[in-house]
């Protein structure tokens, strides 16, 4: 089993030379990172070098983890929670869930594992959930990201990257549910993202091409949202091409955010009024603030 001690190292050795790399040639440490990350993503280990991960052939897992739930959503005063739980590595998270979510109509998780002690705030929960297994380990029988609902979704179809993370090589995953609305013919289409990292900007726009083209393929409104890993402008220029350019109508929701800098979490739509958006800056228990949003459908 590769130890994280060892995966950081590495990282950090690469990241010193790719920082001296780009000093010696007058270049952006935007440029230099690029670079590392291309440099580990092609990095060809023995076999061996991993043990104990597997990624699952059908990663996606229909949870039924809490009592019978409606047939649709309602068209008006809906609620959506979206955070990366940190794979719940804070005990104070599934009270802070149970707090912030409880009358959320959606509930949008990244960093999510089934793992028993996680599993068991969901259980509790007053929604029915799908998981989209990443990969599985000997601590966690598997991480990905789940969606949670108070309504039974119609269509469930999943994103996998073709890119793995380096070292560990392990993709990540894009979890599409579709929701049938009270007193409307068309459906909505809730899109739950956990962008790829440690990987150059071709592995990643892959990605975001992914995720666009189920929302293309899409006709009624739609959101997507969760973690997309921006920490550099190559990766948001790209985000933004796709998902704030009016490109398939979708526009950014302007979030009302508790920290000014690093910009991870986002959400995108089409075809819905947005009445409150806004990062809970008081939640601690992850290394993320929730966001939470309050709309209506057009």
């Amino acid at each position: 089993m590769i130890m994280g001690g060892l995966r950081h190292l590495i990282i950090i050795l690469l990241l010193l030379g790719s920082s001296q790399q780009a000093l010696a040639r007058n270049e952006s440490l935007e440029y230099a990172l690029e670079r590392c990350f291309t440099a580990l993503a092609a990095l060809k280990l023995p076999q061996g070098w991993i043990r104990h991960i597997k990624v699952p052939e059908n990663p996606v897992d229909i949870q039924t983890l809490s009592g019978p739930v409606n047939q649709e959503l309602p068209a008006n005063n809906l609620s959506m929670t979206v955070w990366n739980i940190q794979k719940g590595k804070n005990s104070q998270w599934g009270k802070d869930l149970e707090t912030i979510s409880r009358d959320s109509d959606l509930v949008l998780l990244q960093e999510a594992s089934l793992r028993a002690d996680i599993r068991y705030p969901l259980v509790k929960s007053p929604h029915s959930w799908v998981f989209a297994t990443s990969f599985m380990s000997r601590k966690h029988p598997g991480t990905g990201v789940t969606t949670g609902s108070k309504a039974e979704p119609v269509e469930i179809s999943y994103a996998r990257t073709v890119a793995v993370e380096p070292l560990i090589k392990t993709p990540k995953m894009a979890l599409a549910t579709k929701f049938k609305i009270q007193g409307r013919e068309e459906q909505l289409l809730v899109v739950n993202v956990h962008a790829i990292n440690f990987v150059g900007s071709k592995e990643y726009n892959l990605q975001l091409a992914q995720i666009f083209q189920l929302v293309q393929s899409h006709s009624g409104p739609v959101i997507v949202a969760g973690d997309f890993n921006t920490w550099n402008s190559f990766r948001w220029n790209e985000l933004r091409r796709l998902f704030d350019s009016g490109a398939a109508g979708m526009r950014q929701v302007p979030l009302n955010r508790y920290n000014l800098f690093f910009h991870l979490d986002y959400v995108f739509a089409r075809g819905i009024k947005v009445e409150t958006a806004e990062q809970l800056g008081h939640v601690k228990s992850s290394d993320h603030f929730p966001i939470r949003v309050e709309f209506s459908i057009l």
